[in-house]
């Protein structure tokens, strides 16, 4: 039998899924539980990443045991260096400001979050907008179907 959580889980846009399995693993391994997906114009995933604060040790090309190691920033590291109007970065909380920089730097066209971190300079703090004619990218919360 499923649990009320799994099918929960279960029901969720794939992103959502691959951003929160990114969480659980940031989660076991004593980070915050931070997920983040990439996906293309059709909805494909082409990057993850999770946050790795309290890691001493990842994989090359993420960063780790510091306190930007950011789910966001591993994610876009993961990118090759070009722009990404046409995509969607998913993240399972609300990006601090840093990562705010880091997605615009990117030119990732949408960002979507499930939960709000009103304690971290929220990107509500900027009207939800980020201004088009310095980036020509807006921040939505869109909380998962």
């Amino acid at each position: 039998m499923v649990s009320a959580a799994q099918a929960a889980l279960d029901s969720l846009e794939l992103p959502w899924r691959s951003a929160f399995g990114c969480a659980w693993q940031s989660a076991q391994n004593g980070s915050v539980p931070v997920g983040a997906v990439v996906t293309s114009a059709d909805g494909t995933v082409i990057a993850s990443g999770r946050a790795r604060s309290m890691e001493t040790s990842g994989p090359v090309g993420v960063l780790f045991n510091t306190t930007i190691a950011h789910a966001e920033i591993n994610t876009i590291a993961a990118l090759p260096p070009k722009g990404y109007p046409d995509h969607t970065i998913w993240v399972t909380l609300e990006p601090c400001l840093q990562c705010i920089g880091a997605i615009v730097v990117a030119r990732i066209g949408t960002v979507r979050f499930a939960g709000s971190d009103p304690s971290c300079c929220p990107s509500s703090s900027i009207g939800g907008d980020i201004p088009r004619a310095r980036a020509s990218r807006s921040i939505a919360s869109k909380r998962p179907r």
